[in-house]
């Protein structure tokens, strides 16, 4: 009787145990049992001291990119991770031989190891799957991008090697939940990596507990140094040697050199105590108005501002014998030499161009109208003499950046200046440190008078002598008789002649 009853239970705990017939089907209910079975955020342990080993696969499959200017460094790299969770194992012979099948990562629980260093979002679990085994061995295995941030140090370059640290971890299990095996398999697919400016040299892979503020618990990670060399022949050829063939494209390689190792605001030199000298033309070609009754005095003046900024240079072999060639004055540096009192609004660098030559002179040559205040003394008028005065110089940069070299072209290219009114006498040119309040520095200024004459015979002919006439032909009334109608309307026209 016993020996019937312990048969029929082994019957059917071997019927009902098993509600799959085929391997698909077997399947289908595997999956559906370690579903239910299994939650996210349960480790699959028997024991809460119980410790998951994790063992860690990394390999490189390429170097992606490397951004010295935003401190980045990405590689394509494949991940695999491996442990045992016994408890979610089956028999073999109970499901149809079945030996393995996967699940969706994010279904079960997972080490969470993942990059502890990232600049970019992390790929996530969503689209990754889980082979689990019969025997309870889970793996986990995807490839992914990986950006992490990367300190570039430049000071040999182009032969400098660079050191890049990738940190591989879980910051949500502790050391005594999670452990990582190193694995065998840091690995470099590719050893002739891609982009072409960079080689991969060596690595080192090092094991280290790590702690997290706020946190008094332990956790592991494993900490891998990529070095990398940067190829030296192809930044030679390809970047610092020309890659135009005739003198138009060399003169488009230069100008686009120029302005992307240029900015506004940076002086091109090589030490902070370094000083640029300028050297300032003005040359006046006429005047333009002269208005009293406002106290503004205006010309039209030629400026020329020519400096040394070596820096910019290039070899002319190198570059078909370009010569020379121009550039917007806004987009690369200069000494914002302008005038210093002016009544209106001044010209902008806007419209001008900068012509650069091989040797890294620039010059910076434009036409311009200058209005300043004047004070006008009429006490001799119209036999007075005014004298009006314009200052040049940089009020952004000291004496110490920037030093203003009288240039010998202070000249007038027409002596018989224009309005008729007014004729130009001569100029003075004086150079003199100034200062601006609340600024302990000095700023290097060109002070240029002007002084103009009143052409007083104009004004003696067009305004003394009509009224003289006018006069003489008011006494001439009296000439006539005292009853003549026609002395009536002779007055008039004079009186109306006044008007």
């Amino acid at each position: 009787m016993i020996s019937f009853n312990w048969f029929l239970l082994i019957f059917c705990t071997v019927v009902y145990s098993q509600k799959c017939s085929d391997y698909y089907t077997c399947q289908l209910e595997l999956y559906d049992r370690i579903l239910n079975n299994s939650r996210p955020s349960i480790r699959p342990i028997q024991n809460d001291t119980e410790k998951i080993n994790v063992r860690l696969g990394f390999s490189l499959i390429r170097l992606v990119s490397v951004k010295e200017e935003d401190s980045l460094f990405t590689i394509r790299a494949h991940l695999n991770q491996t442990w045992n969770a016994p408890i979610l194992g089956w028999n073999l012979t109970a499901y149809s031989n079945v030996r393995h099948f996967r699940v969706p990562a994010h279904s079960i629980w997972t080490p969470k190891i993942e990059l502890v260093n990232p600049s970019t979002v992390i790929d996530t679990e969503a689209n990754h799957f889980i082979n689990i085994n019969y025997d309870g061995l889970c793996e986990l295995s995807y490839s992914t991008l990986l950006t992490i941030p990367c300190n570039f140090d430049l000071n040999s370059f182009p032969f400098d090697q660079q050191t890049c640290t990738f940190k591989m971890g879980s910051a949500l299990y502790d050391i005594n939940e999670v452990a990582i095996t190193q694995a065998i398999d840091f690995v470099i697919d590719e050893p002739g990596l891609m982009p072409n400016g960079y080689s991969f040299g060596s690595h080192t892979v090092e094991q280290k507990p790590t702690f997290f503020a706020g946190f008094a618990r332990t956790y592991d990670q494993i900490i891998m140094n990529f070095m990398i060399h940067r190829r030296s022949t192809y930044f030679l050829r390809l970047i610092n040697w020309p890659k135009c063939s005739d003198y138009y494209t060399c003169q488009l390689e230069l100008y686009d050199r120029v302005l992307n190792n240029s900015r506004p605001s940076i002086r091109p030199i090589q030490n902070d105590t370094e000083k640029i000298n300028v050297r300032l033309g003005f040359s006046l070609i006429r005047l333009v108005s002269v208005k009293e009754e406002d106290s503004l005095f205006t010309i039209r003046a030629h400026l020329n501002q020519t400096w040394n900024a070596p820096i910019l240079g290039w070899n002319l072999t190198a570059y078909s014998n370009v010569r020379h060639f121009r550039v917007p004055a806004h987009s690369i540096w200069t000494p914002k030499i302008e005038l210093i009192n002016p009544s209106t609004v001044i010209d902008t660098e806007a419209n001008h161009f900068i012509n650069i030559n091989s040797d890294g002179l620039c010059e910076l040559s434009y036409s311009t109208l200058l209005t300043i205040p004047c004070n006008f003394d009429l006490n001799s008028f119209p036999f007075d003499q005014q004298t009006c005065t314009f200052k040049m110089g940089s009020a952004l940069y000291d004496i110490n950046e920037v030093a203003i070299t009288q240039a010998i072209d202070f000249v007038i290219d027409e002596p018989g200046l224009m309005p008729n009114g007014y004729s130009f006498g001569s100029h003075t040119v004086e150079q003199k440190p100034t200062f601006f309040a609340g600024f302990a520095r000095t700023y290097d200024q060109i002070i240029m008078n002007f002084m103009i004459h009143r052409r007083s015979t104009y004004f003696l002919r067009l305004i003394n002598w009509p009224s003289s006439i006018l006069i003489l032909l008011t006494l001439t009334i009296f000439l006539l008789p005292p009853s003549a109608s026609e002395r009536i309307i002779y007055g008039k026209y004079i009186y109306f002649s006044f008007k």
